[in-house]
């Protein structure tokens, strides 16, 4: 049985108006320095579905999934890797990837995790199966697990794998959908010995049911394993009659931790009968709060939402409304992952619904601490919506990541195979790269636009002119930000040129103070950033 899921895609536009001071943002720019373009496709295989994405340490990108090899065999699993230009990593497997065929049937690799020694822990399924199978830093099997780098999980009938997770001692937790053709579904968490064999000092014999409703599902689980080693599960919990966010904590032996809002679960029920809500992710930030994302629904929407609790298991009412953000875009929009960045803010990634309902767009927002919109990033009051120019309906994103210099790394799939003026062949699935200050930019070198002069630089008023070579035809625009990186004005509204040398005479705003500043000149998809300073 094949579980499907969304994937969103990140890419730029720069939402133009007349010249005038706008409210300050900072929206993410393709980064040119990942394989030319800030994408590469993952495009060895006639079709690759992505399902998780992992940062090595020295940067190297990890995803996982399932692929084709050819047109109409069964799917493997398959793992690409990714240097961190933007290559592929010819170290790795064959060619840049690994495919993982356990009996010549349908496989797929829904999971990753990496080891202290930069081995590689992946979570199959195969034919109703859960394996779990170790790679050598190259790709390779590593023999020494298992049975030739195999160990295949005591599971029970109907039971699907979702996620694995390390603790800090090595040792090794699944979550699975536990189905029933009689009844709802449950979430259970097994835990392995760092050699694969089951830990039977874990619950009972190894396993924990996390039984919250029988009169409700709960089902399709992620989880994050604290700094103490408790483990925190969440995920889609509810029936016809209401459904919701639930939270269950586990102590390190697998027994419910009733220091948690008093006996390990807690239940915010968000839906309706009209429309359910769905947790997607959890994650748990330095002081020990607690941040759930999914969705919820209201009479008219269904909008992106995070929620959050204190370590106790209380509703955090420092955050949004009494604990609770909701996010509004159109008609549905969901987060599929969190990230806490180092400053405490709260980046949301996932998608939405557009117009038509059945096509979906990249849907991105970042909260401050306490759950308000951070007006300083996107481009609508702390959101960002961007899609393909490219008319298929489904760009979605898996996973992101979040770099230590501050660049997002984002593993995202579509429907059909497209080619995003990327070089080689059409593909399913792209590494995508963006930078979220566009500063670094500054930097970088383009392939569009050539030989940028600004003259004169500094400007003494607000008149200058931005010079530079097109080398194709395009239809280019001009905004300016200020020295954080933030989006200050629209200063030339779209116009095409043709390719060849041109000129742009631009105003700046009277308002702005003398200081650093920086042009950003586009086409849409590339991007050169040059520095100015106002006298």
């Amino acid at each position: 049985m094949k579980k499907t899921y969304f994937f969103a895609i990140l890419l730029c536009s720069i939402c133009i108006q007349q010249t005038h001071i706008k409210a300050q943002s900072v929206v993410p720019l393709a980064d040119s320095t990942f394989n030319n373009i800030g994408a590469k496709a993952l495009d060895l295989l006639a079709y690759f579905e992505p399902l998780d994405m992992q940062l090595q340490a020295d940067g190297k990108i990890l995803v996982a999934g399932y692929g084709y090899s050819d047109a109409g065999a069964n799917y493997d699993g398959i793992l690409y890797r990714v240097n961190i230009d933007g290559t592929l990593d010819q170290s790795f497997g064959e060619e840049g990837f690994v495919v993982l065929d356990v009996d010549g049937g349908d496989d797929a690799l829904f999971q990753m995790a990496l080891l202290p020694d930069n081995k590689i822990l992946v979570l199959m399924e195969s034919a109703f199966r859960t394996i779990l199978i170790r790679l050598l830093p190259n790709g390779s099997m590593d023999t020494s697990f298992g049975n030739e780098g195999f160990n295949f999980v005591p599971t029970a009938e109907y039971e699907f794998c979702s996620k694995v997770l390390l603790q800090a001692d090595g040792k090794i937790l699944i979550l699975s959908d536990l189905a029933s053709p009689t009844a709802y579904s449950i979430v259970t968490v097994r835990r392995c010995n760092p050699d694969g064999s089951l830990d039977e000092t874990y619950g009972t014999n190894g396993t924990v049911k996390l039984v919250i409703d029988l009169s409700k599902n709960f089902f399709n689980p992620s989880g994050c394993v604290q700094p103490d080693g408790k483990l925190l599960v969440t995920g889609y919990f509810g029936s016809m009659a209401g459904s919701g966010y639930p939270v269950i904590r586990l102590n390190t032996d697998g027994s419910f931790d009733t220091s948690f809002s008093g006996d390990g679960i807690y239940i915010k029920i968000l839906g309706s009968s009209l429309n359910n809500a769905q947790a997607e992710a959890i994650t748990v930030n330095s002081d020990g709060k607690i941040f759930v994302g999914g969705n919820s629904p209201t009479l008219t929407d269904v909008a992106m939402t995070v929620m959050s609790l204190n370590a106790s298991g209380s509703t955090n009412g420092s955050f949004g409304s009494l604990g609770i953000a909701r996010v509004p875009f159109t008609l549905f929009a969901t987060a599929r992952k969190i990230i806490i960045q180092p400053d405490g803010k709260v980046l949301l990634g996932g998608y939405t619904y557009q117009n038509p309902p059945t096509t979906t767009k990249f849907a991105f927002t970042r909260l401050n601490a306490n759950g308000t919109p951070d007006l300083t990033f996107g481009t609508q009051q702390g959101r960002f919506v961007s899609s393909l120019e490219v008319d298929y309906d489904v760009q979605v994103i898996q996973d992101m990541e979040l770099q230590g210099d501050g660049r997002l790394v984002a593993a995202a799939w579509m429907q059909e195979t497209v080619n995003l003026n990327a070089p080689g062949n059409t593909a399913s699935c792209y590494v995508l790269r963006y930078l979220t200050d566009i500063t670094v930019k500054a930097e970088e070198p383009s392939l569009v636009f050539q030989q940028t002069v600004v003259s004169p630089n500094p400007i003494a008023d607000e008149t200058a002119s931005l010079s530079y070579t097109l080398q194709a035809a395009a239809e280019v625009s001009l905004s300016l930000y200020d020295a954080s990186g933030r989006e200050l004005a629209n200063l030339i509204a779209p116009i095409q040129q043709p390719a060849g040398e041109q000129t742009l005479a631009f105003n700046l705003p009277p308002s702005i103070s003398s200081g650093n500043y920086y042009l950003l000149l586009s086409t849409g998809t590339a991007q050169k950033v040059v520095k100015i300073v106002k006298n």
